[in-house]
């Protein structure tokens, strides 16, 4: 009988204590998910922190504080989260399956195809998993691979969303296209351009993307027309491997100068080394049409560039790059290195604001700033009060440039149908060494035409404005309007175009 009284009396002490612990557990967690469907993720996350630093072997806490980490985007803490529970809990695979999805959304593609893969070993009509594995082939462009397994989830869940979404986006990404533009410049040189573009692609398989592009400016200065003609087909291949992307196009120019013909052509590598660490090389040889004298003559120019960047559009992102130009008829060289970062975007509403800072320097080997009349005719008529007028022939080429710039993006999701973003780069601390002409006397007593520079301020100033349109899931409108400031000249471009996506006629 005693016996009974104590175990009663052990009962009333202590199993309260176990209830209360419980229920404090149970409210913590209900709390946590009220927050988060109410959108205070982050109040959210710091509840379930405090919860975890008391209780870190609980399963519940732990695996609904990883999964609050990653929405409240603390990418890194909820790796270690889920890390630590996933070796806590070996046996859980729907623990394994939602650490995958996450896995999945941030570019981490070699953990989650295991954990994926893994999971599929025991449930393989599960719609969630067969859409992340999905997902995973289609960021790595095996469209293919990734509509069969879409198609399966499809199949086995009807009702999951996901499935669905993704199924369209991977009929649109793979279905031909056809595409369309045409633009109005003018700069204060003065020029006028006139712009059209044709192209097309064809998708084949992630080795094997087909494009073509036809483009025909036309030019008005001084009274004069001209216009030149330019051909080119390339192919893009992905090795999802490496997450390397491979692109090689080639093509024809007929130049405005005379009958005149050379060849174009563009290599490119991307690598990707986490979803958004991507480094980037070409080289392009292209003809420049960009001043008035280059439409006269014959200019080509060789253009290598290298970058690296970081391109997370949710949060901090910013490229620093290098660029040479060459000029092989007559062995010149400019070169420029800029980078460029913006803040994390701040929203509001459909809106979105971004900040950021831009570097640019840029020098030539040889400058191209020649007088507008011969020496004879600069002499005759020469007054000392008047400045020798001069122009970039055939091409422009600074002189210690260097940009300090304050950058911003604006856009807005306004309808369903429409979208508008606004970007601008206004130099705020901007110099050059701006090249003038004089006469002086050389070593044999004659006049003769020098260049020297003298540096000055100035304030460039970029303004892009772009409308899209969805007219429907297949057509996309767009227009443009760019105005560009710099000290050697000002500009205005106006453009409209038009993207077409064809069914997509690939069984699966």
């Amino acid at each position: 009988m005693r016996l009974n009284y104590l175990f009663i009396f052990f009962c009333l002490c202590v199993l309260p204590g176990k209830f209360s612990y419980s229920q404090t557990i149970s409210d913590t967690l209900n709390k946590a998910k009220q927050l988060r469907a109410q959108g205070n993720i982050h109040k959210s996350f710091s509840l379930l922190k405090s919860a975890y630093k008391h209780h870190p072997d609980n399963l519940n806490v732990a695996w609904l504080t990883a999964q609050t980490a990653f929405w409240a985007n603390r990418i890194r803490q909820s790796k270690h989260l889920y890390t630590r529970t996933i070796k806590a809990n070996p046996k859980n695979l729907y623990l394994q399956l939602d650490y995958a999805k996450m896995l999945v959304n941030t570019g981490d593609f070699h953990v989650a195809s295991s954990l994926l893969n893994n999971y599929l070993a025991y449930d393989s009509t599960n719609a969630q998993a067969l859409t992340a594995l999905s997902r995973i082939f289609f960021w790595k462009s095996k469209y293919h691979e990734a509509a069969l397994l879409v198609n399966k989830a499809m199949k086995y869940d009807p009702k999951y969303p996901d499935a669905p979404t993704l199924s369209k986006e991977i009929a649109l990404a793979r279905s031909p296209y056809l595409k369309f533009s045409a633009g109005y410049g003018t700069d204060n040189q003065p020029m006028t351009t006139v712009s059209s573009m044709l192209g097309a692609g064809f998708y084949f398989s992630a080795l094997s993307s087909l494009h073509f592009s036809f483009q025909s400016p036309f030019f008005i200065r001084d009274g004069k027309t001209s216009n030149a003609f330019i051909f080119q087909a390339g192919n893009t291949s992905f090795v999802s491997n490496a997450n390397l992307t491979f692109g090689l196009d080639a093509g024809v120019v007929k130049l405005p100068y005379k009958t005149n013909y050379t060849w174009t052509g563009n290599l490119y590598l991307d690598q990707v080394f986490i979803r958004h660490l991507e480094i980037s090389v070409s080289a392009q040889r292209n003809p420049y049409f960009s001043t008035l004298s280059s439409i006269d003559t014959i200019v080509i120019q060789n253009h290598l560039s290298a970058s690296i960047g970081w391109n997370n559009m949710n949060n901090w992102n910013g490229q620093i790059a290098a660029e040479a130009l060459t000029y092989p008829f007559d062995h010149n060289l400019t070169y420029t290195a800029y980078g460029w970062i913006f803040g994390p975007p701040v929203k509001f509403s459909v809106f979105k604001l971004q900040i950021g800072y831009g570097y640019n320097y840029s020098n030539s080997q040889k400058s191209r700033f020649v007088s507008e009349k011969s020496l004879s005719e600069i002499i005759s008529g020469y007054d000392a009060n008047t400045a020798i007028a001069g122009v970039y022939n055939p091409y422009y080429t600074p002189k210690d440039q260097q940009i300090h710039s304050f950058l911003v993006a604006f856009s807005g999701h306004l309808l369903k149908w429409l979208d508008l973003s606004l970007s601008a780069n206004a130099g705020f601390l901007a110099t050059a060494q701006v090249p003038y002409l004089y006469l002086d006397k050389n070593t044999l007593d004659s006049t003769v035409l020098k260049t020297g520079f003298v540096s000055e301020r100035f304030f460039p100033l970029t303004l892009h404005l772009q409308a899209m349109i969805k007219i429907s899931e297949r057509i996309h409108f767009q227009a443009d309007y760019t105005y560009m400031k710099t000290y050697f000249y000002t500009s205005n471009y106006a453009g409209i175009g038009i993207n077409i996506r064809f069914p997509d006629e690939k069984k699966s």
